[in-house]
């Protein structure tokens, strides 16, 4: 029995389901998303443009000219000029000769004679020209009128030094061709007769 009132009641149920409209769907209303606010955009800088250099040109300087200065002119002074005293040269005192007789028994001086060719600059002598033969204070020019030393086709004829005074011998005998003197000199020796062959070179 009691399966039988389950039964009907299932059944009418079934029936009421049956005849009943069909209900209208409840809209679930979509939620609304709530709008996030939008970022706010920072503007990017834009960026100045890269300003290039002018090159301000150097103004050339002009030099300006600096006034020549005009000298002074200095004072010219005139220099006291002292005056040198004069030095009076002492006069050098000639020694006095002084002649050696010959000893008492003793033999007299010999004399040296000279004779040769003569140049004067490279050339010879021209004629009739005197060499005169020196030694120390005697020359053999003592007589005017000898004819010692006289030049003749580039030779001069013989000079006898023979002063006849000790104190000159071994002395040196010079050559002189007015006021040039030869480069060749001679030694006087008394005590031997000499004949000497010398070639004589004035400058």
């Amino acid at each position: 029995m009691t399966k039988l009132y389950i039964s009907l009641i299932l059944i009418g149920l079934l029936v009421v389901t049956a005849c009943s409209p069909s209900p209208t769907p409840t809209v679930i209303p979509t939620p609304t998303a709530t709008p996030q606010p939008t970022a706010t955009l920072v503007p990017t800088a834009t960026p100045s443009p890269t300003q290039t250099p002018t090159t301000v040109p150097t103004p050339t300087s002009t030099a300006t000219p600096v006034p020549t200065r005009t000298p002074v002119p200095t004072a010219t002074l005139t220099p006291t000029i002292t005056p040198t005293p004069t030095i009076t040269p002492t006069p050098t005192m000639t020694p006095t000769p002084t002649p050696i007789a010959t000893p008492s028994g003793g033999f007299p001086l010999l004399p040296n004679q000279f004779s040769g060719t003569i140049t004067v600059g490279g050339q010879p002598a021209p004629n009739r020209v005197f060499v005169e033969a020196r030694v120390k204070w005697w020359s053999s020019n003592t007589d005017p009128e000898q004819s010692q030393g006289k030049v003749f086709n580039g030779t001069y004829n013989t000079i006898s030094v023979g002063p006849n005074d000790w104190a000159l011998d071994g002395g040196t005998v010079t050559f002189h061709y007015g006021t040039l003197q030869a480069a060749e000199t001679a030694v006087y020796n008394g005590k031997a007769f000499r004949v000497v062959t010398l070639n004589l070179t004035f400058p």
